[in-house]
């Protein structure tokens, strides 16, 4: 079997050395590679153990300290003389600590006539295998996952429960975890996906409880690895029982903004890494760990080109447990890895100011209807891909209109598409896309569909919603999951709107919509209920502003494929930034309300031409749309921004989008290649 089949690709010198030197530090120290591959952690973890050893030590003494174990071993440095590692050919989730191993093991002969207890360890290093969750059976065997999955819930006693879209490097960090010893420290080489994707929830509460995080390594400029799909990052961890000592710790997010190659070589006097020996490329490695461990504040640095963002780990606990639910449900760590600049003065800037959206007001999802074809109809005078209507104007039922045949198929009363309001009757209008609405005010004759709302029995239903809702079972709607979960498979329940849409996915233009008119939405929008008019005017003016835009990016999931936007779950939507509207002195909220007027009556347009540049060009202050600089500055004086910031901002915004059109422009060259 190739080695791409288990998502292996080959590790870079550079990276292993830099992933050794931070948790390899005495000749004492016992080193396992659960997946060694072509040996280049074995190979390197011996040149660091004789780095460090004193000179009267000989190489011998190291033959125990190290071992490796892989399920498809490449034999090319076995031969290496003088050098003997415990070598295991083997599924790693097949071995476990004191576990007898017999020579039919170990690949190298001198040990085949011997039995040996597996050890713990001081020290894990690995390039663990990317395989996607889809590929695990396919690759390691049938049923393969579901065993592992009950292997290691089992071995962690049952302290998490495996999604099963769990990808398996993730269970290599699980079953590392049982062959460390208290206090020992651990080095692997991982896809970022685990610090966003629901998968990495469990993987983040289980570092989270069970290590001292050290560092999370990741690089602007380049792939640890040419070959694989996704970007990659380098995790440092210490096993720690004590909580409060893991919660005391510091955890650094370190972003590379170089080529590795070329920033170690500044910790020496050599410009280039070939003219470097290997005492060199040690003392260069530990210059740099030496140089990270003195940092404990936000710091970019230029001479170096690395960025340092420390964060309590304590915090990052904070930041993913929800009090409502009483349990851990993760949060977004790439971003301070992948966040520019600005973003972390604006966190400065704004610490006192803003909030959570969540601690704003109520948040719900639109409907979930299970069927939207049955539950959402064409407005009067509308048409969808089976009916077209009308307004009966004597007795107000919807008509439904057979699209291909013209044929009256259904007449809906009005109780069940409309509302009393006023002692007038208004339509159910429903708001599916932001595409339909150009403006932050909803208008309500630019929408194309209405809810059907039906809160009875079918005994008191009147006889045209009853002949609707008998075509929605010959359709076999009511046997839908969704549907099985309700009393009546057709009533939605009682909802009020709310008085803010707000969109899960944002694109080239984005807007969130003030829901004046009670207009009902669909999940693909969230909705917020706030109490007063004077937040809802902050909250939505902040939301709809440059800087609303911008936290969301950072808060959003990259879509890149066939469509190019940014999404939000609703767990990161509660926790969007947003202006606290009671640090609003009343003065500046009538100047914010004018502006916010005038907002309402104008069309949104792409943020580039809000903006008013073309994609590519760069940012002046002059170039901006008047009313999106009106709006914008309020906020940017609000938080004491420099021209040069506010430049920033806009400029952050503007690449955030460009990469997301990169990526996905270059997923539909590979698709067409």
């Amino acid at each position: 079997m190739k080695k791409k089949n288990y998502g292996l690709f080959f590790t870079q010198p550079d990276v292993v050395d830099l992933i050794l030197s931070s948790i390899l530090f005495r000749t004492n120290q016992q080193i396992l590679d659960p997946g060694f591959g072509e040996g280049i952690f074995i190979i390197r973890a011996n040149s660091r153990l004789k780095y460090l050893s004193k000179k009267n030590e000989k190489q011998e003494d190291f033959q125990n300290k190290i071992w490796g174990i892989d399920i498809s071993p490449s034999s090319l440095f076995l031969d290496e003389s003088n050098f003997f590692p415990y070598l295991i050919k083997g599924d790693f989730f097949s071995i476990k600590p004191g576990q007898l191993l017999k020579n039919n093991y170990f690949l190298h002969k001198i040990m085949h006539n011997k039995q040996i207890m597996m050890p713990k360890f001081d020290v894990l290093v690995a390039n663990p295998p990317f395989t996607r969750q889809e590929q695990i059976n396919h690759s390691m065997g049938m049923k393969y996952k579901e065993q592992l999955i009950l292997q290691i819930e089992d071995e962690l006693d049952h302290i998490i429960s495996i999604n099963k879209r769990t990808s398996l490097y993730a269970y290599f960090i699980y079953h590392s975890s049982i062959f460390l010893k208290d206090f020992g420290v651990m080095g692997y080489i991982t896809p970022n996906l685990w610090l966003n994707v629901d998968y990495g929830t469990q993987l983040q509460e289980f570092l989270l409880k069970n290590f001292k995080i050290k560092a999370i390594v990741g690089s602007k400029v380049e792939r640890f690895f040419e070959f694989a799909e996704v970007d990659t990052i380098i995790i440092i961890l210490e096993k720690c029982s004590n909580e409060s000592e893991r919660s005391s710790n510091i955890v650094k997010f370190i972003q590379l903004r170089d080529k590795l190659t070329n920033i170690l070589c500044k910790f020496t006097n050599f410009d280039k890494r070939e003219d470097l020996g290997e005492n060199e490329r040690w003392q260069m490695n530990d210059a740099f760990w030496n140089y990270i461990n003195d940092l404990d504040n936000y710091k970019v640095d230029m001479q170096y080109n690395i960025r340092i963002f420390p964060i309590n780990q304590g915090d990052l606990w904070n930041r993913g447990y929800d009090k409502e639910v009483g349990k851990y449900i993760g949060s977004k760590w790439d971003i301070f890895l992948r966040a520019p600049d600005i973003y972390f003065i604006l966190l400065e800037k704004g610490k006192e100011f803003l909030v959570p959206l969540k601690e704003i007001g109520t948040f719900r999802r639109g409907f979930t209807t299970g069927a939207n074809q049955f539950f959402y109809i064409p407005a009067p005078g509308k048409k969808n891909r089976n009916f077209y209507t009308e307004k009966d104007p004597n007795t107000m039922d919807l008509l439904l209109y057979d699209l291909k045949s013209n044929q009256l198929r259904f007449s809906i009363e009005k109780e069940y598409w409309m509302h009393k309001k006023s002692n007038d009757w208004v339509p159910n209008y429903l708001i599916k896309s932001p595409r339909e609405s150009d403006y932050v005010k909803i208008k309500p004759e630019s929408l194309n569909q209405v809810v059907l709302i039906i809160h009875d029995n079918k005994q008191n239903l009147k006889k045209g919603i009853l002949n609707y809702i008998k075509w929605g079972e010959s359709q076999g709607f009511h046997n839908r999951r969704t549907m099985k979960n309700r009393q009546r498979w057709y009533d939605l329940g009682v909802r009020k709107p709310y008085q803010i849409l707000f969109p899960k996915r944002m694109g080239e233009k984005f807007y969130v919509y003030f829901n004046n008119k009670e207009i009902y939405s669909d999940q693909t929008l969230y909705e917020i209920a706030i109490d007063t008019e004077r937040a809802i005017t902050i909250t939505l003016s902040f939301l709809n502003s440059t800087l609303g835009r911008f936290f969301y990016e950072l808060a959003g999931y990259e879509l890149t494929g066939s469509v190019t936007v940014a999404e939000l779950s609703e767990f990161l939507a509660r926790r969007l930034l947003t202006i606290n509207p009671d640090k609003i002195s009343n003065e500046d909220y009538k100047k914010l309300k004018e502006i916010f007027k005038k907002l309402c009556d104008t069309p949104i347009d792409t943020i580039y031409n809000e903006i008013g540049i073309k994609k590519t060009e760069p940012v002046t202050l002059n170039q901006i749309k008047p009313l999106r600089y009106k709006l914008d500055n309020f906020f940017y004086e609000f938080l004491n921004l420099n021209n040069e910031q506010k430049v920033e901002v806009y400029k952050a915004v503007i690449d955030l989008l460009n990469s997301r059109i990169i990526k996905s422009k270059s997923v539909k060259i590979r698709n067409k290649s």
